[in-house]
């Protein structure tokens, strides 16, 4: 394993499976190219073969000795045209194309999937067709029918999708699909579901209601791709474990002008609340088809960096792109370099953050800590992961490593910036704990015998919800402390 006294990669990759990826030798080279947590496309899959993906992810994590989480992002409530046969509509500007709304299409109309498409819209509001390369203005409104002038030419193909910028749209934030996917997704242990197109906190609360019936604590990550989720950005950021910067829908539901900014807005209300952030779309897009990426994708990936995302994620270059695993080493070299010579940009950030409770300032403290003894590493025992997540949040300089009792824990905390994250026996007693540590941090070559530690934990031994005590500690050393602080607050 890397030795964690060099330079590490603390943001994470997150790369999208598909027919490029779905390899098991592919997957292996991408793993050691710096892959963290893969994502799986609940659109396109069925779940018989989704479940052969997820078998063969964990058979690989298993085989090279690295936790790799599974995102199953569910589609949510997305408006398409409808299949037809033949060649794509041709479209030319200041032309009028109808669209025939549930009901079947006939000669020279457009169908599509959305049964309330007559309903919602309203005449002079626009319709977005192929990620906004069909623009269309809504000129009449009937049942049954909608017609929209053209304001430019092109083609529309099946199965593109629509979107309805301006419109009050009353899909339902979980669809039957969705409700499907998600009980599939409990069955398969899967580490985060993604919602899609999620506009306010209500939303969320949908899919919690689903997980808390069954008996499920399945992160939610709520992709912000509606401008009435940036809007409710707080309450929505409130209600899930984190969230997706979904550059794609949001750069069309919105002026791109704005989005940069928006990106920004999002990662910074992340930092502040404790909530990863995931920043996503067309990263590295030319990889796709190229073996290196334009100077333009090099500078996006780099300044989701400063912006102090957790995760960045690829889509196309590695779920049908020709060079998938060059996409992630390119990932993984441009976050590299960018950290490691970024210094004075995130010092700032790290002095920005607030605290707003005794956990918060007991990691604070903790990583304030680690500098000033320049400790090797900053250990955090978590049994829900909060403790390294909080620790994360202030984004320290020194390596974060996270040792639980909890598989799925583990495996949640490979999406968080600056995370190692580590599953151990449980232990009895804190002098037994400590002995754990020490023997997986020599034998793994994670540090070595007098390396200074400063240690996050719970007394009682794991107790749930309280995270009590910092010390300061050698490699090997134990009982000799240094130093030990502790609290008597009960709270996480």
């Amino acid at each position: 394993m890397t030795n964690p006294s060099q330079p590490l990669r603390q943001t994470k990759i997150i790369a999208t499976l598909g027919p490029a990826s779905s390899d098991p030798e592919v997957l292996s080279r991408m793993v050691e190219s710096g892959l963290d947590v893969i994502r799986i496309n609940a659109s396109h899959g069925a779940h018989e073969r989704d479940s052969a993906t997820i078998d063969m992810v964990r058979e690989v994590a298993k085989r090279v000795g690295k936790p790799l989480g599974i995102l199953y992002d569910l589609q949510g409530p997305k408006i398409r045209v409808s299949d037809f046969s033949g060649e794509p509509h041709s479209v030319q500007v200041g032309t009028e194309i109808a669209f025939a709304v549930n009901r079947p299409p006939e000669k020279g109309e457009i169908g599509s999937d959305y049964d309330l498409l007559d309903q919602d819209i309203q005449v002079g509001e626009p319709i977005l067709i192929d990620d906004g390369n069909i623009a269309l203005e809504t000129t009449h409104v009937s049942k049954g029918l909608v017609i929209a002038k053209a304001l430019n030419s092109g083609l529309i193909h099946p199965r593109k999708g629509i979107n309805l910028p301006s419109t009050k749209v009353s899909a339902p934030a979980i669809t039957d699909k969705d409700q499907e996917d998600a009980l599939f997704a409990i069955s398969k242990r899967i580490d985060f579901l993604a919602l899609s197109f999620v506009r306010k906190s209500a939303d969320i609360q949908k899919l919690l209601d689903i997980l808390d019936s069954e008996n499920s604590n399945i992160p939610v990550i709520s992709k912000i791709e509606k401008p009435a989720a940036v809007t409710n950005l707080t309450e929505i950021m409130h209600k899930s474990w984190g969230v997706m910067v979904a550059r794609g829908d949001l750069g069309v539901e919105i002026p791109p002008q704005q989005v940069p900014l928006i990106q920004k807005q999002i990662i910074s209300e992340g930092l502040r609340l404790g909530k990863p952030t995931i920043t996503a779309t067309q990263m590295l897009d030319s990889m796709t088809h190229n073996p290196r990426p334009t100077r333009a994708e090099a500078s996006d990936v780099a300044n989701a960096v400063l912006d102090g995302t957790d995760a960045v994620m690829l889509s196309s270059e590695t779920a049908i792109g020709q060079y998938p695993i060059e996409s992630v080493q390119m990932m993984s070299d441009v976050i590299s370099y960018t950290e490691n010579n970024s210094g004075r940009m995130t010092q700032r950030r790290r002095r920005e953050r607030s605290v707003d409770s005794t956990p918060e300032a007991i990691t604070d403290a903790a990583c304030q800590l680690a500098h000033h003894v320049e400790a090797h590493a900053l250990v955090a025992f978590t049994q829900s992961g909060s403790t390294a997540i909080l620790s994360s949040r202030r984004r320290p300089e020194r390596p974060i490593m996270a040792f639980t009792t909890h598989s799925d824990v583990r495996n949640r905390l490979s999406l968080v910036w600056g995370v190692r994250p580590y599953k151990i026996r449980p232990a009895r007693s804190t002098d037994e704990l400590i002995d754990v540590l020490d023997k997986t941090l020599q034998k793994d070559g994670l540090a070595h015998l007098g390396d200074k530690l400063v240690l996050l934990m719970g007394a009682p031994t794991y107790k749930m919800g309280k995270t009590n005590l910092m010390l300061v500690y050698r490699v090997g050393s134990w009982p000799g402390l240094e130093t030990t602080y502790t609290l008597d607050d009960e709270d996480e």
